[in-house]
């Protein structure tokens, strides 16, 4: 009878690799699967009155909390928008961002330590329903995700780049989210967000874990 050959170390290594390269392959390609940008742009406009409706009504609760946002109504929004959550950003859109009135605005907030006002002036982002559309992890860089993401007033674009409101002390210094004609394949850092702009106040937003 013949006797089975024996795999050699080096055989046995190239095997490997060739396993792992085919295992990163797939996990890559996993982030390539997530929703299109334009499945995403036509889902909004089939439901753009669900999503400005929620938009309007989560910046115009009291609360902290939005306890009041959270009714009967913004759920059956939500569930015909196939929308998960909304949460606040941590930017304060008022009037005239880039103004000094907007400037003094905020200092003075700062200084009576009441922040109620940046409550109904701050950015959104929306997360929707179907996980593996809008999620996609991936062996070496890391986590993608999708979302919408709304401004309450129509933001500078300069330099590619979204222009921070202007904070209590004037312009600010750092940089702002970068807006790209097409997410599909970003050049980016990780933890980072990159934006595509739908309308002057909307974006579609995709992000990278740290």
């Amino acid at each position: 009878m013949q006797s089975r050959r024996r795999i050699s170390i080096p055989e046995f290594m190239v095997y490997c690799l060739l396993g792992m390269g085919a295992y990163v392959l797939l996990w890559e390609y996993r982030t390539s699967q997530l929703i299109s940008d334009q499945e995403m742009i036509d889902h909004f406009y089939q439901h753009r009155s669900e999503f400005q409706e929620l938009a309007d009504t989560y910046l115009a609760a009291e609360e902290v909390n939005r306890s009041s946002w959270k009714t009967p109504r913004t759920d059956q929004l939500k569930k015909m928008a196939g929308i998960d959550a909304i949460g606040g950003s941590i930017h304060c859109w008022l009037d005239n961002p880039y103004s000094i009135e907007a400037s003094n605005r905020l200092r003075e907030m700062d200084q009576k330590k009441s922040w109620k006002e940046c409550w109904h002036r701050t950015s959104i982002i929306i997360e929707m329903r179907g996980r593996d559309q809008y999620n996609a992890p991936a062996l070496f860089s890391g986590v993608h995700w999708k979302n919408y993401y709304y401004i309450p007033v129509d933001p500078k674009i300069e330099n590619g780049r979204i222009v921070p409101p202007w904070g209590g002390n004037g312009p600010e210094k750092y940089l702002g989210m970068r807006v790209l004609p097409s997410l599909r394949y970003p050049k980016w850092e990780r933890g980072e967000c990159v934006l595509r702009k739908i309308e002057p106040k909307w974006f579609i937003m995709r992000c990278r874990s740290q």
